[in-house]
């Protein structure tokens, strides 16, 4: 089982969150030409070479953990700050680097920004993990399908 990093807009993450969202359409890219699909989690290309590729959100049984932008939150405990999620403003949950306090993460935040995007975000501020349940292919134009359940959402 791999780990991988996904990350939606936030009306699509409170729709995850609520379970009215269990499958993302993402765009391969560069666009195949001649390529072929047969339910595996990955396309064949046989021109000019053959070779596979594999869908990078991952296969059945992986992890998807989400990124989603997170904003400082100053003096919370000793100087250190806290985080909150900036899709429902909700603090961070969890055990950061810096510890932990009356169950949020206290941050040493090293960021020169208030607001950290979601391409930023460490794998251990995120609050939600997802189980892929089903990759396929659909074409024009050809797009990953990925089917998920959440495991985890704080």
């Amino acid at each position: 089982m791999k780990e991988r990093p996904i990350s939606f807009s936030a009306e699509i993450l409170r729709a995850v969150v609520e379970g009215r969202e269990t499958m993302t359409r993402r765009v391969i890219v560069p666009q195949p030409d001649n390529w072929a699909w047969d339910g595996q989690p990955y396309v064949e290309y046989y021109k000019p070479e053959y070779r596979q590729v594999y869908c990078p959100y991952g296969a059945p049984g992986d992890r998807l953990w989400v990124r989603e932008s997170i904003r400082r939150r100053y003096g919370v405990f000793n100087n250190l700050s806290g985080a909150t999620y900036c899709s429902t403003l909700l603090p961070v949950d969890g055990i950061g680097p810096a510890g932990g306090y009356m169950g949020r993460a206290l941050v040493d935040w090293r960021w020169k920004r208030d607001v950290l995007p979601a391409i930023c975000m460490p794998r251990w501020a995120s609050r939600i993990t997802l189980e892929v349940l089903d990759v396929r292919v659909e074409i024009d134009p050809w797009c990953w399908v990925v089917s998920f359940r959440v495991v985890e959402a704080r």
